[in-house]
């Protein structure tokens, strides 16, 4: 019944306003009715007496005619009020579908930076690995003997130092840690061949634990890789993985207060007997995190982030050198 009264009531507004001239005629009625009408010819017209006092058709009429423009205005007023919250609405709904492309153009325009400083620093390893070997056939050439091809030019040691920098490198230029803020360390072993873990680069990890704490200690991250608890594991807070028993502070967390980032992530190369090389890899920051947000879905998009789109292009550059060095290490052994 509301719904037959609504829909009866907005079809009469909008004929008033389709007959807007006969509208604006009789809504003028009654500024001529009483002084003029009803005054000059509401005697003939039976609508007051000699007296000028009004008949009771008279005041029937007076009353019907200004119940009937009050309702006029009302239904009017009342459109004007609809037509405006629907146009309201339309400018809200159009200003959301705007932000939406804003923010869609916003989260592209951070992806694609995302992607063109992955090859930047893609093209950076690249160029440090070529120099390498150009400047190994230059000198080869000049002595007229090409020897010692692994110790002399792969140097899969030294580029795995590179991808760590330029890794370090792309993060701080796309999360808030600054570069000097940033560890990433490698610890590599050979299970086949019997090589025990042993670090790339040992300075990066002074003041840190010990690699045979890390390997024992069943509350470390590197532990959980290690054991093949986890492939990977992200954390943007040190204290909620330590909580959690995944992580343990060191010296270096202790010298920023415990607050900083872990990651830690397999990569390992496999054959029909199991893992023939694999290498750990920590990235550990101090005194800034990752993200400041604590949000569920912002860490979810940090992680992925992290995983699937970056992580994963230097993965392919560190397999590379980590196949390099084991057969570094065969080649040596003759």
């Amino acid at each position: 019944m509301k719904n037959k009264i609504k829909i009866l009531l907005n079809n009469l507004a909008d004929c008033l306003n389709e007959h807007w001239i006969w509208k604006t005629v009789f809504l003028f009625l009654p500024s001529v009715y009483l002084p003029v009408v009803v005054k000059y010819l509401g005697v003939n017209l039976g609508l007051s007496d000699n007296t000028g006092e009004l008949t009771f058709r008279g005041i029937t009429i007076t009353v019907l005619l200004y119940v009937c423009v009050l309702l006029i205005n009302i239904l009017s007023n009342y459109k004007a009020k609809k037509d405006k919250e629907i146009e309201q609405q339309k400018e809200e709904a159009h200003k959301e579908e705007i932000d939406y492309y804003i923010e869609e153009l916003t989260s592209y325009d951070e992806t694609l930076a995302v992607y063109i400083r992955l090859l930047n620093v893609i093209g950076n390893i690249c160029d440090v690995k070529l120099e390498a070997i150009y400047n190994y056939i230059n000198l080869s050439i000049a002595g007229g003997i090409f020897h010692k091809p692994f110790n002399e030019t792969v140097y899969p040691e030294k580029q795995l130092k590179s991808i760590a920098k330029e890794l370090k490198t792309c993060l701080s230029e796309i999360t808030l840690p600054p570069f000097n803020q940033i560890s990433v360390s490698m610890a590599y072993e050979f299970p086949e061949a019997g090589v025990n873990l042993k670090w790339i680069d040992q300075q990066e990890i002074s003041q840190c634990m010990q690699l045979n704490q890390l390997k024992k200690n069943e509350n470390t991250t590197f532990y959980k890789i290690y054991s093949g608890q986890s492939d990977f594991l992200f954390y943007n807070d040190k204290a909620k993985a330590a909580s959690e028993g995944m992580y343990v502070f060191d010296k270096k967390d202790h010298r920023y207060h415990d607050v900083g980032s872990i990651i830690c992530d397999e990569i390992s190369l496999e054959d029909e007997n199991g893992k023939i090389a694999r290498i750990i890899l920590t990235i550990s920051t101090y005194g800034y995190k990752f993200t400041d947000s604590d949000e569920e879905e912002v860490l979810k998009n940090m992680s992925e982030m992290i995983q699937e789109v970056i992580l994963q292009q230097f993965e392919k550059r560190i397999r590379i050198e980590l196949a390099l060095l084991f057969v570094k290490m065969q080649y040596n052994k003759k």
